[in-house]
């Protein structure tokens, strides 16, 4: 009985430390958001089995216009759900403490933009080109700015 108490408590410590160093990693990017005064672009993915996720990373993600774009004006992160691809512990809690508060609907691929003053807004991917992609994202960027109190 002791062993097994003991394992429960080791194992829910665990989950409870597993669960704060993830959302600590998203919470450095909010900090560096702040800091650089650039709005993080969120995605949220499920990469493996997802044809519209598929097709944005071919089609969007992957184009060096698009990533030149992006990494000027935004941060960037990928909130993955695989469903073959392995993830570790602290990837899948961060993932999931994303998705409950920035996706809890479970919508692939799913698009937003969080200013430096932590609004969010989102923004629909439907097998548009980069050019025009790109275009709705520099409306977002303004909106983001002045939210944030700048303009760029």
């Amino acid at each position: 009985m002791n062993k097994r108490l003991s394992t429960l408590i080791i194992s829910i410590l665990f989950y409870v430390a597993t669960c704060a160093q993830s959302n600590m990693l998203f919470d450095n990017l909010l900090e560096q958001s702040k800091q650089a005064n650039k709005p993080i672009f969120l995605l949220f993915s499920g990469s493996d089995w997802c044809s519209n996720c598929i097709r944005f990373e071919k089609y969007i993600l992957r184009d060096s216009t698009f990533q030149s774009y992006l990494h000027e004006y935004f941060l960037y992160y990928q909130a993955d759900f695989p469903q073959r691809k392995k993830q570790s512990s602290v990837e899948k809690n961060q993932n999931e403490a994303l998705a409950e508060k920035y996706n809890p609907s479970g919508i692939f691929p799913n698009i937003l933009i969080i200013s430096p003053t932590m609004q969010s807004i989102t923004i629909d991917y439907k097998n548009d080109s980069v050019e025009d992609f790109i275009a709705k994202l520099s409306v977002i960027k303004k909106w983001a700015n002045v939210k944030n109190g700048t303009q760029n």
